[in-house]
């Protein structure tokens, strides 16, 4: 299903045409040299990155395929593929002036390099807040920074403070302003209404006849937060997913409840059926499973520090959990943030990458795996992700699905990168002009009566300068039915599309948006205009 129909143009008229050597259901696509990875096979890998340390907390570097057994739900699996990583710097593409891509630049092997930064000010008090900042600038100024780093800031919204960079003064500066809007002006991440602070007021909890207004206000907050807080790690993982190997997430955060209005009040008074109290284990387990999809490991780090509040374990346990599940560690109970957020940031000095092939099965339903990996090693601690989700072979996607993965996608400040764009762009006059080629080895492609077919959907459109959509310019679906020797060369050359687009006055942005209908992969990439070359002496 389409997101965005024909009929749903909103901002300006666009046109997209094709390449002349593309039939009306477009055939052109992306450059990648994997083609194998495109079709179902009989049986697939599945990578594990474990990172292994001794009693004292120090990654153990000498360990062989022979120490490790892996269990896939309690079934012992054979090791296909085992490789020992190390700290490897990510080396960057070049890229001509008017050419842009969603696709960040990878290291050789199976660890990425990549950690980012969480300041989580949606969940965490202002006192807490204050300090955690401060401890996350001693952190960088004090210890140099060897692989990439991005610095984001959760508050109203997610906000990117910094994209991935080496450049640890860059970093320090950002956090160091980040830190100056608590000292000399108001914070412009924190709203009364949804600031958690309003979560450790002294609250009645219950009136004459159950839960007292302000509780349940302060109920509806606390949803709102938790919801908003695990959309912000789905859209991180979709902006990793592209990059293979282990990435990690470290959380600054006072973290949140798994669940909200079972508290027990005193006898006598417990309000009927606990009306107002969820869980959010949906949520969090979507969450989990798109964090372990891009392999992502999540490093919380309470943002309290050292709290004598038996309270304050509601919220550790779910940090526990993320961690847990993920391959991450916890850091509580504990005022060294900053070593504890340079620890997260070491913690894969050394790690090992594992796969298995898992046999194919006629499921008709998605399957969670649970992972459990052990080291013949006495006094050692493992972690690594401990589970997956196997999707079912010829599964179709449900249009609610659908359209709620490309509206989050679309209101996503980081680019998704699980399809690769590849964009040159320049401008003329008021007209835009983007040639667009899709990396194939992502895209899903069946066999049917001698062509390869599957279906994409693109859509384009601008955004303010503040990161807010203008609206949809357009958008298209594209039926694709390739000859073999067709795709051979569209694995050279890209898959191709040519978007034509008149600017608004207010633009500061375009954003294309791009989704595999079978899998409902999206990647989107966004390129400031400013950036765009102009032509014609414009």
């Amino acid at each position: 299903m389409t997101v965005v129909s024909r009929t749903a143009t909103l901002a300006c008229a666009a046109v997209l045409t094709f390449a002349s050597e593309v039939p009306q259901a477009p055939q052109v696509a992306p450059a990648v040299e994997q083609p194998s990875v495109v079709f179902s096979t009989t049986a697939r890998l599945v990578h594990v990155n474990v990172v292994v340390e001794d009693k004292q907390g120090r990654p153990i570097a000498d360990l062989r395929k022979e120490d490790f057994e892996v269990l896939d739900n309690g079934v012992p699996q054979s090791i296909a593929f085992f490789t020992a990583e190390h700290a490897i710097n990510p080396g960057r593409r070049a890229a001509a002036e008017s050419v842009f891509t969603n696709q960040l630049p990878v290291a050789t092997g199976w660890r990425s390099g990549y950690s980012a930064i969480l300041l989580d000010w949606l969940n965490t008090p202002w006192g807490d807040k204050v300090y955690a900042r401060s401890q996350a600038l001693r952190m960088l100024t004090s210890v140099g920074v060897h692989d990439q780093v991005a610095l984001y800031v959760l508050g109203n919204g997610l906000r990117v403070v910094q994209e991935f960079t080496a450049d640890t003064v860059a970093l320090a500066q950002k956090i160091a302003a980040e830190q100056g809007q608590v000292v000399n002006a108001p914070d412009p991440e924190v709203n009364p209404l949804t600031d958690a602070s309003v979560g450790f007021l002294p609250f009645p909890d219950f009136g004459p006849s159950g839960y007292s207004a302000t509780r349940r206000e302060d109920h509806f907050l606390t949803e709102r937060r938790v919801t908003d807080t695990l959309k912000a790690f789905e859209m991180i993982a979709a902006h990793l997913a592209a990059i293979p190997g282990r990435k990690s997430l470290i959380w600054v955060s006072a973290g949140f409840p798994q669940s909200i209005g079972f508290d027990i009040p005193p006898a006598g008074k417990r309000p009927e059926g606990f009306a107002d109290a969820r869980t959010f284990s949906p949520e969090l387990n979507r969450a989990l499973s798109r964090l372990n999809e891009a392999d992502v490991s999540v490093y919380p780090v309470d943002a309290r520090g050292l709290s004598p509040n038996p309270g304050v374990w509601k919220n550790i346990s779910t940090m526990q959990e993320l961690a847990g599940r993920t391959g991450g560690k916890a850091y509580y109970n504990r005022n060294d943030l900053a070593q504890a957020m340079r620890s997260a940031l070491d913690d894969v000095r050394v790690s090992y990458t594992l796969a298995y092939y898992l046999p194919a099965a006629a499921t008709r339903r998605d399957t969670l795996h649970h992972i459990r990996i052990r080291v013949h090693r006495p006094g050692v601690t493992v972690r690594h992700r401990s589970e997956y989700l196997e999707r079912a072979d010829g599964a179709t996607v449900a249009p609610a699905e659908a359209k709620s993965e490309v509206r989050q996608a679309w209101s996503n400040p980081l680019d998704s990168t699980a399809l690769g764009i590849n964009a040159e762009a320049v401008r003329s006059g008021n007209t835009l002009v983007i040639q667009i080629a899709l990396e194939a080895n992502a895209i899903s492609l069946t066999r049917k009566d001698g062509r390869l077919v599957g279906k994409l959907s693109i859509v384009a459109g601008f955004r303010k300068d503040d990161g807010t959509p203008l609206g949809i310019a357009d958008s298209k679906s594209l039926a694709l039915a390739l000859r073999e020797h067709t795709y051979q060369k569209v694995l050279q050359e890209g898959l191709k599309a040519m978007v034509r687009l008149p600017v608004p006055g207010n633009a500061a942005s375009v954003r294309l948006l791009v989704r595999d209908t079978a899998t409902n992969k999206v990647g989107t990439l966004t390129i400031p205009l400013q950036a765009i070359p102009k032509r014609g002496g414009d």
